[in-house]
């Protein structure tokens, strides 16, 4: 549906740095059921990780983060998106590029959700202190929860959290491997996440 220019002129900024530039209506409101257009719900989601402080609050791993001057627009990030293989999956900031923390069309690419849920900086405040993917429980035991592939997710609980941390890298690689055999995935893509996998067995050896 084309957006009304009384529609377009009363648009606010999007957690007051996104521009919903879209020439159409992006979410409409029919039957108490909401349609959302995909490109601008991934657009607004991403807006959102960087700047609200909301999601900062429940996860500060992700302040700092930002987008680029280009992805500010939703019609820009639209047109890169839809050159993608999207769907089904997450966007992704930091796989290509590791530590960035900047979403922009040279170090954003998507991914299955499940491997993107791996090295996602998404932690909440109250789990900063421990390894991806390992939680402290009420008894005193640390918690081993990763999703291995879709409808398959391992628990186990072990006594010390080196034990746990170990236990998690193992379960992490077997993830990435089975992610990594996704045939929408680029070339690029998998190299990065074979070079993720051998920085996993480091770590591993280290510990």
């Amino acid at each position: 549906m084309s957006a009304s220019k009384k529609s377009l002129s009363g648009r606010s900024l999007v957690h007051g740095v996104g521009v919903n530039d879209a020439d159409y209506v992006t979410h409409i409101r029919k039957s108490n059921k909401i349609w959302a257009c995909p490109f601008y719900v991934k657009w607004k989601q991403m807006i959102r990780r960087c700047y609200s402080p909301l999601w900062h609050k429940q996860y500060p791993t992700y302040i700092g983060c930002s987008v680029c001057p280009e992805w500010r627009y939703f019609s820009k990030f639209r047109l890169w998106m839809e050159n993608q293989k999207w769907e089904g999956m997450a966007l992704d900031k930091d796989l290509l590029v590791k530590g960035n923390q900047v979403y922009g069309p040279d170090t954003c690419c998507f991914i299955p959700a499940a491997i993107n849920t791996l090295f996602s900086p998404g932690k909440k405040k109250k789990n900063l202190h421990l390894p991806e993917g390992v939680t402290l429980t009420r008894n005193g035991k640390y918690l081993v929860q990763l999703r291995i592939r879709p409808g398959v997710i391992h628990y186990k609980l072990l006594p010390t959290v080196k034990e746990a941390h170990i236990h998690a890298l193992e379960n992490k690689i077997q993830a990435v491997r089975y992610g990594a055999e996704d045939p929408r995935l680029s070339v690029r893509v998998i190299l990065a996440l074979g070079g993720r996998i051998h920085e996993i067995q480091e770590t591993i050896k280290s510990i």
